[in-house]
């Protein structure tokens, strides 16, 4: 038997910072430590370089970056592998990333989906645990820290090499993770390209595929024996919420048991950051189960593609005016225009939505898109949408 935890988006800044400046790391992880020290193996997705170093690079969007003191935190909570395979491993440069990749490693603490260049970063990380060999993939959408032949980054989301990449692994692995950071952040629901793509990593041979980045909790299913959880939501990342955003501080921690036909047991645990500390609280009792209703709300159009594309053209409804926007911008000569609209280029998430906001247009579907939108903009509460009363808050008080 072999129990694998995973978790989500790990960015320790602000008054976690603090916490860890203090000598306090433990206290970040609250009642969840003992969870989180009840596995063989944990997998943490690193959000930010751990560097004193601030180089930012040409991006829209934040340049994260967090102390090298944080490597603290992840030992606190027992961490043995940091996925880097996401949107802000360089943004700060390759530096940073030579100094993260050091820093883990004098730890033990084994790192994947990130390297000194392209070779070096699609190199899976090959384990044994249990008697079992695992091999851990992780690939990120191409915003603007993928590695390529000459730059350090991410291993690049690019599903029909990454299709292979997996038939590979399973070839001298028993248990084939793959990890992929991408999507629509805050989008309670994944699009039907991510469906589409997760499942063919399922098919390929992966043992479970695991989602972060939306920073909102995604929903789940079982994919011809296949575990596939399409968003962790954050896990220790203290960023004020925005109204639309109040789901940000709710995520949970996965527990995958492998036996040898496969995950016999998928085990989800709940939480969110208090308010007022920015440290993790178990959802127990009546918000434990409010939380999973929620979360079989959300998995339920997973099984039924009309439904799911109803939520994902309301989604774009919302979204697209502002995405075909940042387009516009591309003839700012300050730059930065530019660099929002080769965002919208050419990272997958926002190149999907902004594709099907056009088709919209050009259908003359809005008025049908728009039905859903307070549906969607409930859940983004954290709310399961009812026609006769509103529900109680996932998680909430």
């Amino acid at each position: 038997m072999l129990r694998i935890l995973f978790v989500g988006d790990f960015c320790p800044i602000n008054r976690v910072a603090g916490l860890i400046r203090r000598g306090r790391s433990a206290e970040i992880y609250g009642d969840l430590l003992g969870k989180l020290a009840d596995k063989d193996l944990s997998v943490v997705n690193l959000e930010c370089p751990l560097t004193r170093r601030r180089s930012p690079i040409a991006k829209s969007g934040p340049n994260l970056r967090a102390h090298p003191r944080a490597v603290e935190a992840l030992l606190a909570g027992g961490f043995d592998v940091a996925c880097m395979a996401n949107n802000h491993v360089a943004d700060h440069g390759p530096k940073p990333v030579a100094e993260t990749l050091a820093l883990l490693a004098r730890h033990r603490i084994r790192t994947v989906g990130a390297g000194m260049d392209l070779t070096d970063a699609q190199r899976p990380l090959r384990l044994r645990r249990n008697g079992k060999r695992i091999a851990l993939l992780a690939f990120a959408e191409n915003e603007f820290t993928c590695a390529d032949e000459r730059i350090a980054g991410a291993w690049p989301l690019d599903p029909l090499a990454n299709i292979e990449q997996i038939r590979r692994a399973r070839l001298s692995a028993d248990v084939v993770i793959a990890m992929v950071h991408g999507g629509n952040e805050y989008n309670p629901f994944p699009t039907p390209q991510k469906v589409a793509t997760y499942r063919a990593f399922a098919e390929a041979g992966a043992s479970a595929v695991i989602g972060t980045h939306p920073h909102v909790p995604q929903g789940g299913e079982v994919h011809r024996g296949v575990p596939i959880l399409y968003s962790l939501g954050n896990f220790v990342f203290d960023w004020l919420p925005g109204p639309e955003t109040p789901m940000w501080s709710v995520g949970l921690a996965a527990r995958l048991t492998f036996r040898d036909r496969g995950p016999t047991r998928v085990e989800i645990v709940g939480f969110r950051a208090e308010a007022q500390t920015a440290c993790l609280q178990r959802l127990k009792g009546r918000q434990r189960q409010e939380f999973l209703a929620y979360l079989r709300f959300l998995s339920a159009p997973l099984a039924r593609p009309a439904e799911l594309r109803r939520y994902w053209d309301a989604w774009c409804a919302m979204k697209g005016p502002g995405v075909l926007g940042r387009l516009a911008g591309a003839r700012r000569t300050d730059g930065r225009g530019f660099l929002t609209a080769r965002n919208v280029l050419m990272c997958e998430a926002h190149h999907e939505l902004a594709c099907n906001y056009a088709e919209l247009l050009r259908k003359k579907r809005l008025t049908e898109a728009r039905r859903y939108v307070a549906r969607v903009e409930a859940l983004q509460q954290g709310e399961i949408p009812r026609r006769s009363r509103a529900a109680r808050p996932a998680g909430g008080a």
